[in-house]
Formats: C-alpha cells, structure tokens, sequence
C-alpha cells in the first residue's frame, strides 16, 4: 500500500484500520517515504514532538533559526501572521538554504536576516560546527541542560531487562547515538574534525565568519548577562535528505541553547499541509523481512520491494508514487515490467475473466495496480492502473484534520461529488466488507470519527473529549467540531467534568505549566472520567521526561555525499516547492488559466547561479536538458548484520547498488538567488520529475 499520509482523519482511519488491523502487511507507507519510518528520528530520540510549538512560539523567539524551508513558501500563514511580526520587532532570522528565497529576502532588508547557503546534504557540519562554537565559549545555557537533560543513566533507565524493541530505544541507548549526558556530548562534539570551523566551511561552503556570526546570535550571552531566546524550526529540505543526522544536530543545538519547552524558545517542525493522520492499527513491524545490524527489523522499503519484483499487488491511494519522493526511472521500469508487459492482460468485459487474468497475472510474478484518484494520473492510473476508483475529497464530505499547531477543524460538505466518486473511507469499507472484515458499516463519515476518536488519546492531537464534550450536549463529534468554527480547538483536548468547559493545548512540553493551569483543564481532582494525561504535555517524550542529548556523526552520511558530490562538470541539484501552487497544484495547473500560463503543468525550470550559466552558454530561457548518468538505487531488500553493512561504501562494494540514469527537460533562469555549484527545480512537477536525477 502507497497512500496519503495526512489526507483526512477519516480516510486514513480507515486505511490503515484495513491495512494494519485487518489485512495485517508490512508493505505498506505513506506518499512521501518509502517505508514506514520516522521522518525526523533525531527529534524523536530527544524527546521533541514534531507539532510542539503554538504558531505563536516562532515570532517569540529572540533568534529564529530555519532549516531545510522558507516558510513564507511553504507554510504562508506562519510567516505573515506570527514570524514576519517577529522580524519587524528585531527578531534575528537564521536561514539554511541554498537559495534566498522571499522570506529570507525580507528579514535581510530589515536587518536581521543570516543566510547560511550551504551545499545540499552538509546540514550536519554545519550545525555541528555551530554547536562547537557555543559550547568551546560556555554559551549553552548550563541552568536548562542541569534540569531538563538525562545523563547516561537517566537515558538508559525504564527498560528493564527485556528486549529493546522499538527503534527509538536502540538508537538512544546503544551504539554510536547515545552520549554520557552534556560533558559526554561535549568531549565528543570537541574531538570531531569535520565540526571544527575551518573544516566545516570546505566541506559546506559557507563562509566562516557566518557561521560564527549564527552561533552568536543563537546562544551568546546579551551584554546584561540574560540568555537569547533561540527557536529551531525545520522542513522537509532538512530531514529528507540526512534525515537521522540531520535532526540529532538540530536537537543537540536546540538544547544546548535551551530550547525546548517555553514561550518563544521551542524546537519542532514548521509543517506544510494541514494533518488528517489517524492510525487505525499497529503497523506489524515484525512481518518485515529487513533489518538492519543487531538483528533489529526495519519497517519495509515498499520501493525496494517492488523493484525486487516481490509486489503482487500495489494498492496506490492518492499519490503518484512513481514521480514522488524516491521515485526513478528504475521504480518505473520495475512497474512496466511486472504490469504492461506480462502477458497476462485484460482484453475481456467479463468479470469473472477479468479476476481470472489478474490472478494470473500475480501468480506468474507480476504485478496488479489499484488506484484511488479525483484525476486520472499518468501513470500510475492512465497506464499501470488495473482497477480505478474515483474518490471524493475536500468540499465533496465532512472531514477532520489539524494544522501545524494541532489545531482540529471541520471541513464541510458543499458539494455533490462528481459521479460515482466516494470518499476513501467508503471505498475501504467496501473492500473489507466483501474480505469479509468485520465493523466497516459506516454510513457516513461521522460514523468513521465517532468510532476513531478514543484511538487518538495518546496523540498530539487527542480530540476524544471533543466527542465527550459533544456526547453530554447531544450532540455528535463532527457537530461540535463545526460549532468551534475556523479557530476550532488545539489538541490534546481535556474536558473539565466541574465546569462543563472543553480545553485545549497551546503547546506540548510546555515546562511553565502550573498546577493551576492543569486544574482549569480537568478540575482539582486530576484527569477525571475519559481525560488521559501524556507527560509530553509538561514534560519531553523520553522514559524520564527529560531530553537525550544526542551525537550526530557525520560518518553516517559522508561516504554517500563525497561519492555523490559533482565531479567531471556536474553540478549539485536540489528542489522544493512553489508558493503559489504547491498545495493547488494537482488542479490549479491545468484548470486556472493565469496558473496554467506562469506554471505551465508540464513545462519544469532550473534556477542556476550566473556563473555556471555563463560557463555553460546557458541563458534565460533556454530549454536545457538535466541528465545524471549516474542515479544510485538499491538493486534489491538487504538484511544488515555486521554495523557497516548499510553504509553506502559498503553497499556499493558488495554490489547492491546500481547505477541507473535519469534526464528531464527544463527552462532555465539564470538568477544569483541560487548558490554558486547548485541547481534548483520544482519538485512537483509530474510530467519532469527531477526525483529522477538523484539517487
């Protein structure tokens, strides 16, 4: 299974309620990785959830940090609502991009904009060379790291003696991750080449005297002896390309200068769509054939798996998969091989002809493609698809889902669907139904968030007592929910039996909380009645409550970024989204004219830096082609044993990575808004996917 990972609460209820619960497989993932894993490890194994912060936190701060996004592209309504007014009052703004974009643009013309051009996949050097620099003057604030920060001990306590089975334990209490509390991260941070500052300039290409102009303004004390308020707020450019390393560095840093869990001084993501997860079952970890070194099982890489040729059916919900996130021209050619060319072809009108032919089809090792889509796409619906179901989305049903501050709101029906069109819920159900799975009589989408509610308890959402609240005024959960209009409520929700009064959570962690603010919540008794009480609520998402300071080795990517760094005339290639159509793009881009004619759908551009054009006789508006020639991919599902198994030197040597080509056609701009060694090109483009040219 390929779905949507946040569509709506509802859906993906449903989904993974039938994935997981029911038809119980490992292969399965969401539309933006390729298997089940978490997207930022480093902010999990600190104990930092990703949606902490309130909207309000990233224009607090004294200093904001951004990495890997500019949200004024990306997440709009935080830039000008919370981070813009920031700015215009001083707030020092701390950019990691290569490119300056809008947001950062502004925050240099008041004054208070940094930009850190880095090359693509050097975050990790750079972050730690900042960290260096704050802990070799003693700027980390020593009074948070004293209260808020587990020693060894503290780290590997609460576990008993049992097997450590999730990955968040293996990772923080074993092997290369785990420090012996601050002076053990220190005299490890100290004896790392690559983060002394001269190194970490080469390997990045930043200048130095930027990056210790950026320690300063996170972490040097103000001239009356008072701490900087410093923010950390990151994107997908900075989790999705080290992922692991990436975010241990920004929650070391984010720690060292104590943020965490205070007003203004908050670390966690920025988010991009609004959030509809809901997971209705455990995804079966142990059903996974990969592991990785110490015997520990890794969720499936489903793009691994079908390229191994070992998918049977790939059931595909509201992606392209093919051009998203990890897809190549390897994923493609695996999908026409296993679907349009075996032999086993639908050429009939018969039904039971046409279920004859598919299992054929699967018996003989190929592959059947199902495909819930409100477009058809090409080409995983126009060519791959075997059956399509039409799906009704936005405006078209009642639906629920957040936004980046775990704010919960209704999304109501204003429209028929179109044909046969049904939402995915209905579609599900009626799939499990006829499998003979029980509980899917759901009438309408209300039935769905009824039933869903009480398993979103233990989440950052946790909206069950808006249902509580709504069952005691008669009413239901959807009812209520839209009755909280466009501000709707911030979740984990509490319903205070005393007073009547439904409340929500500013921020999570949130370590200024007092026995009184709690009180108002749940009454002067403690969480009553269905109330349930995480200590993320006050305290880190860790056993002691406390924070795992966490080493970032470089080690754990650099010998796939020196393999993968230009050579003979290359260039680095990176992407990213588009303000104006990122979110709307799947239907803006062909029905808007004004959208259609500056966005043309399929029509991809690349910025490139004057120098690189000129060395190249390239000039605005030239159609160039962008080609790799060598696109690294797995060639096959590897079982790690020994602790270098997995590294990309080792994977090579022993002959599991293949080198594959990828080119796609683009209009070139040539602007100095992008580093100098790099190219940049829109990374939603469905028709000249750049996914394809990097590995």
């Amino acid at each position: 299974v390929k779905t949507f990972g946040y569509q709506f609460l509802e859906n993906m209820y449903a989904i993974t309620r039938f994935s997981f619960r029911d038809v119980n497989t490992a292969a399965w993932t969401w539309h933006n990785t390729p298997s089940k894993a978490t997207s930022t490890p480093g902010y999990r194994d600190a104990g930092f959830d990703n949606f902490a912060p309130s909207y309000e936190d990233w224009g607090a701060a004294d200093t904001l940090l951004i990495s890997g996004t500019d949200p004024y592209e990306t997440k709009t309504i935080i830039y000008t609502q919370w981070i813009k007014p920031g700015i215009d009052r001083g707030m020092k703004v701390i950019f990691i991009n290569p490119r300056e974009t809008a947001g950062l643009t502004y925050a240099k013309k008041m004054g208070v904009g940094l930009h850190l051009d880095l090359y693509p996949g050097t975050d990790t050097p750079l972050l730690g060379a900042i960290t260096r620099i704050i802990v070799e003057n003693g700027w980390q604030d020593q009074e948070w790291i004293k209260k808020w920060v587990n020693n060894k001990w503290e780290t590997n306590s609460g576990f008993g003696q049992g097997t450590r089975n999730t990955p968040w334990q293996w990772r923080t209490t074993w092997g290369k991750f785990q420090t012996g509390g601050f002076e053990g991260y220190k005299k490890w941070l100290l004896a790392q080449d690559e983060y002394k500052l001269e190194n970490a300039a080469r390997i990045t290409g930043v200048d130095a005297d930027k990056i210790r102009l950026a320690a300063e303004w996170l972490a040097k004390p103000k001239a009356d002896g008072s701490r900087i308020k410093a923010s950390f707020g990151i994107e997908k450019g900075a989790y999705w390309s080290a992922g692991t390393s990436n975010t241990n560095a920004v929650a070391s840093l984010a720690t060292t200068c104590g943020a965490g869990g205070r007003p203004g001084q908050v670390v966690g993501r920025f988010g991009g769509h609004q959030r509809g997860g809901q997971n209705g079952g455990s995804y079966p970890r142990n059903k996974s054939p990969e592991k990785v070194p110490g015997r520990r099982r890794r969720p499936l890489d489903t793009d691994r798996w079908l390229k191994s040729g070992h998918t049977r059916l790939a059931h595909v919900i509201g992606t392209t998969w093919v051009q998203a996130m990890a897809g190549t021209v390897g994923l493609q050619q695996a999908f026409e091989q296993m679907v349009t060319h075996n032999p086993h072809q639908v050429r009939s009108h018969d039904k039971q002809e046409i279920i004859d032919t598919l299992k054929k089809r699967a018996d003989s090792g190929g592959m059947v493609v199902w495909n819930h889509e409100i477009y058809l796409r090409d080409p995983i619906g126009s060519r791959f698809a075997d059956i399509v179901f039409p799906a009704a989305t936005w405006g078209e049903e009642d639906f629920m889902r957040g936004n980046g501050e775990r704010r919960m709101r209704l999304y109501s029906k204003f429209y028929d669907a179109p044909g046969d069109a049904k939402p995915d819920w209905w579609i599900i159900a009626q799939m499990a139904k006829r499998m003979g799975y029980d509980g899917y009589d759901w009438k309408n989408s209300s039935d769905v968030a009824e039933e869903m509610s009480r398993f979103s308890r233990k989440s950052r959402k946790a909206y069950h007592m808006i249902k509580v609240a709504a069952h005691r005024e008669g009413t239901t959960l959807h009812e209520k929910l839209r009755s909280l209009g466009t501000d709707g409520i911030q979740g984990p929700t509490f319903y205070n039996y005393e007073t009547g009064e439904l409340h929500g959570t500013k921020r999570l962690h949130d370590t200024t909380l007092t026995k009184a603010d709690m009180e108002k919540k749940w009454g002067v008794d403690g969480p009553r009645g269905a109330n349930f009480h995480s200590k993320k609520y006050t305290h880190f998402n860790s056993q002691t409550g406390k924070v795992n300071l966490q080493k970032h080795p470089w080690s754990l990517i650099s010998d796939y970024w020196y393999w993968l760094q230009p050579k003979d005339g290359e260039l680095w290639h990176t992407n990213g989204r588009i303000n104006e159509i990122w979110q709307s793009g799947f239907d803006d881009t062909e029905r808007r004219a004004y959208i259609a004619q500056r966005w043309p759908a399929d029509t991809q551009f690349m910025e490139i830096h004057p120098d690189d054009a000129a060395a190249r006789g390239i000039e605005s508006g030239d159609l160039v082609m962008m080609y790799n020639e060598r696109v690294p991919t797995f060639k096959d599902t590897i079982l790690g044993v020994y602790k270098n198994h997995l590294q990309f030197d080792t994977l090579m040597k022993e002959g599991h990575i293949e080198l594959g080509k990828g080119a796609v056609t683009a209009v070139a701009l040539v602007t100095p808004a992008i580093k100098k060694g790099v190219l940049f090109t829109n990374f939603l483009n469905m028709w000249q996917p750049t996914n394809s040219l990097q590995g």
